[in-house]
């Protein structure tokens, strides 16, 4: 239940940000996703199309809402955040929320959570 709602949060937040202006109703609308190599969250596939995690969830977000999705790999966030502020994409997949990269664009609620460790050999 957490999850649909952190999904929905994200998904009103998501449709916000997004231009929309000059278009009709009947008109297709496109949203220039970024993303980083992230196995499991955000990735290029064998056949060169974005997978993963996020990936699934900004198809299941905004192609219901009529929106034609453009996908860009990125080499890493600093590049994302770059392109977010040129104007070259509307969003972009999983990224860290800092203060830093505030400053580039508007973060949705968390939708998820990572936890790291580093494992030594004894």
């Amino acid at each position: 239940m957490r999850l649909a709602v952190r999904l929905l949060c994200s998904f009103i937040a998501i449709c916000c940000l997004l231009p929309t202006s000059g278009h009709s109703e009947s008109d297709t609308r496109i949203a220039r996703v970024g993303f980083s190599q992230f196995p499991g969250y955000s990735f290029l596939g064998p056949s060169g199309v974005a997978e993963g995690y996020s990936i699934d969830m900004i198809r299941m977000l905004l192609q219901p809402q009529g929106y034609q999705l453009s996908f860009t790999p990125f080499q890493n966030p600093t590049e994302i955040l770059r392109a977010l502020e040129r104007g070259e994409i509307d969003l972009t997949s999983l990224l860290v929320d800092t203060p830093e990269r505030r400053v580039s664009g508007t973060f949705s609620d968390p939708v998820g959570s990572c936890r790291c460790a580093l494992i030594e050999n004894n």
